[in-house]
């Protein structure tokens, strides 16, 4: 009975123990969670602490910089302040420069009364036709002498001039004929002026002395390219062609911008004096530029090679060959159109050797003159639509095409009215300035506008290529001002 009651006893103990170890390592699995537990929040705690430091340092930075940027800000406004009474000063200065033009205007208006007077009193003394040809005449003689003096004492001398003494020697020979058809007609003569004398009439006179006097008129318009030269179309419609060499004369390159002078020659044919106002872009020209050689080929055909791929060649024009007269293996420059089959000679390089060193030197030089060779561009699709672009200086039409091409609107004033475009300015997403054509005073009225607006603002560097590069080029910044 006893042992059974030990067993027993036993046997409780026995449970209880092991009961005691299942708790206590229950104990141990919780206590080894707890600590991992623990480990895990002391590495949150910790890299919360980094990021509160590094926060604390990204904040002090951004205030460094903040202040940094309010003392460039407040130097820069300081200089806007100088810049702004200088210009004050130079508006009043303007404003008593047209006060005193306005009393010069004054006094010219009282001496154009006197002036009236005298020419009254002179039609009153020139009773008859001799003796007005005769003043005439010396009036004449008297600007011709005025001329050669300004050629000799200042060494002036130019279309200008000639063509004026030129007209004047005509009118003299002119009024000399009609004097002396007049002087025959009154001695019962009738005689033929010889028609190299003419006009023989009153009112052809008339015309001859109001062509002294004319100014002549200038014209803009806009160069279009060829494979050989060019023409021009005038803002009045009238379109005349150029040569090759006139185009590398003023180098024009496809849609420029130009003011052209008329002349009127000996012969009788129309001579215009051009000059560049905005340069174009041959990228977009119906043509294919090349830098390459003349090469005589078989059956004596003559071809036009590119530099870069002699397998591109192009058989040359005849006209070429009869003008030009080549030589194989000379260095060129060449134009062939889109849908052409000839090449056209743009330059020669006539001093040149057949030896390898200086046919080497000789095509260094001729790649200087253009880029290599250049194939018209594709357009690319609109990616600026919804923006508006502003641009200040030159004429509207001068942009209209490049920045239609890029899908934006076009805001423009050329600089004289800058005014008149603020509110438009204000809601554009951009600002481009050509300076060339743009007072300083509107060129910093744009600017401050544009700062103020947060816009950014760029200069045209006189060329529709730069215009239509730096669109592209500047594409997502202006895009960000949709937003």
């Amino acid at each position: 009975m006893r042992i059974a009651a030990l067993e027993k006893k036993l046997a409780k103990e026995i449970e209880l123990r092991q009961k005691l170890s299942q708790e206590l390592e229950q104990s141990k699995k919780q206590l080894f969670a707890k600590e991992k537990e623990k480990k895990q929040v002391e590495n949150e705690l910790t890299e919360q602490a980094k990021q509160v430091e590094n926060s604390e340092r990204k904040v002090n930075e951004g205030i460094r910089q903040l202040e940094m940027k309010e003392q460039i800000w407040s130097t820069v406004q300081q200089k806007w302040n100088v810049e702004r009474e200088k210009l004050n000063k130079q508006i009043r200065a303007q404003e008593q420069e047209i006060r005193k033009l306005a009393q010069q205007v004054g006094q010219l208006s009282n001496k154009t009364r006197q002036l009236r007077t005298i020419a009254a009193e002179f039609k009153h003394i020139c009773r008859n036709s001799n003796e007005l040809i005769g003043v005439l005449c010396k009036a004449l003689d008297e600007d011709i002498r005025q001329i050669s003096c300004n050629w000799i004492e200042e060494g002036r001398t130019g279309i200008n001039g000639r063509k004026r003494m030129q007209v004047i020697l005509h009118l003299l020979d002119a009024l000399d004929a009609y004097r002396q058809q007049e002087e025959r007609t009154s001695d019962g003569l009738s005689l033929s002026v010889d028609a190299s004398m003419e006009p023989s009439s009153l009112s052809e006179l008339t015309e001859a002395a109001k062509e002294i006097n004319q100014t002549n008129g200038v014209y803009t318009g806009t160069f279009y390219r060829r494979d050989h030269g060019g023409y021009i179309q005038l803002e009045n419609g009238e379109v005349f062609n150029i040569t090759e060499s006139l185009v590398n004369n003023h180098q024009l390159e496809h849609k420029a911008e130009v003011q052209c002078r008329p002349y009127l020659q000996d012969n009788g044919a129309t001579f215009y004096d051009i000059e560049l106002l905005f340069q174009g872009d041959d990228a977009y020209a119906p043509i294919r530029q090349y830098v390459g050689y003349v090469q005589l080929g078989e059956h004596y055909t003559w071809y036009c090679v590119d530099l870069n791929d002699s397998t591109c060649r192009f058989p040359l024009h005849r006209k070429d060959i009869e003008i030009q007269q080549p030589e194989d293996g000379m260095p060129c420059t060449f134009n062939v159109s889109e849908e052409g089959e000839f090449a056209r000679l743009s330059k020669v390089y006539r001093q040149f050797t057949k030896t390898e060193e200086e046919f080497e030197l000789a095509r260094t030089e001729m790649s200087k003159a253009r880029s290599n060779s250049s194939v018209p561009a594709a357009k690319p699709s609109a990616f600026l639509t919804g923006c508006t672009v502003a641009i200040i200086g030159g004429q509207r039409k001068w942009f209209e095409e490049v920045v239609a091409e890029s899908g934006a609107v076009l805001v423009h004033d050329n600089g004289e009215h800058t005014e008149r475009i603020a509110a438009d300015l204000r809601r554009s997403q951009a600002l481009f300035l050509l300076l060339t054509a743009t007072s300083h005073r509107a060129t910093w009225g744009g600017i401050e506008i544009a700062k103020a607006c947060g816009m950014p603002h760029f200069t045209i560097q006189g060329s529709k290529s730069n215009l239509r590069k730096q669109l592209w080029d500047n594409r997502e910044t202006i895009r960000a001002g949709l937003q």
